[in-house]
């Protein structure tokens, strides 16, 4: 991937939620920090989370297929 990279930290309520083909909610993983990289004139912005299917690495949260079968849906933020 081309372009600018940037990291920053997110507040701990955010979460990555999965859904699996039908809508269901399969599973959440918390967003440790935001990235954003910028080329070719778009922004693009994603969660950082522990990967649910290997817990030593970081990856983003849109590449992520869970142990269920479930994809990125939305990202959802849960107040303490």
């Amino acid at each position: 991937m081309e372009g600018t990279f940037s990291l920053i930290p997110a507040e701990s309520g955010w979460r990555a939620l999965f859904a699996d083909a039908d809508g269901n909610e399969t599973g959440r993983s918390r967003v440790i920090a935001w990235a954003s990289q910028e080329g070719s004139g778009e922004t693009r912005i994603v969660g950082i989370i522990t990967d649910p299917n290997d817990p030593k690495v970081l990856v983003p949260a849109d590449v992520v297929v869970d142990e269920d079968g479930g994809s990125l849906s939305r990202y959802g933020f849960v107040s303490s």
